[in-house]
């Protein structure tokens, strides 16, 4: 769970900040596509992710940008918190 870690981390130092951040994830399914699977690291992650997209919901100072070719990897958990254009 060492990423799950990491990310939660991350996002604290940013929210501490209280500048202006944007935060830009590459190809973000492949952190999130392994949600379901106990078997991988992803499945702490995509937990932690969401967790912390709750947490910065409706922070004016906080930015998330993430590609995807394969939105359909992306768990429901996930898209229900974000806008996707």
């Amino acid at each position: 769970n060492q990423s799950a870690e990491k990310l939660r981390k991350l996002i604290d130092e940013i929210i501490k900040r209280r500048v202006p951040t944007v935060v830009i994830i590459d190809e973000i399914n492949q952190l999130l596509e392994n949600a379901e699977s106990k078997n991988h690291d992803n499945d702490a992650t995509s937990k932690e992710f969401w967790t912390c997209l709750d947490r910065v919901h409706g922070n004016n100072n906080f930015f998330l940008i993430g590609t995807s070719n394969r939105i359909c990897k992306i768990p429901q958990q996930v898209k229900s918190r974000i806008k996707a254009d």
